[in-house]
């Protein structure tokens, strides 16, 4: 992660923010969408939005060679040691 920080900036800061405000946007949104459905059309509405964030999961859960080929390597930079973990956030 330092050489990505050190070539990046910290982006992967920013695209964390980025991606909790968009998911909190999306949140709302879903919740004010579904405050203007009346309760019997609830079971529709929920399944379309369902939908929809299953569409997203599977993108995550499948990102494709190049997005697979990052991860794997910011993963390769992380600490795995529980232990040492524990220490690096005292």
């Amino acid at each position: 992660m330092r050489v990505f920080n050190r070539l990046l900036g910290n982006v992967d800061d920013a695209l964390v923010q980025f991606s909790m405000t968009r998911a909190r946007d999306q949140a709302w949104m879903t919740a004010k969408t579904f405050s203007g459905v009346p309760e019997d059309e609830w079971p529709a509405a929920i399944r379309v939005h369902d939908d929809r964030v299953m569409g997203i999961a599977q993108f995550v859960s499948n990102p494709g060679l190049l997005l697979s080929a990052v991860t794997h390597i910011v993963r390769l930079g992380e600490v795995q040691d529980p232990a040492s973990v524990i220490d690096i956030l005292k």
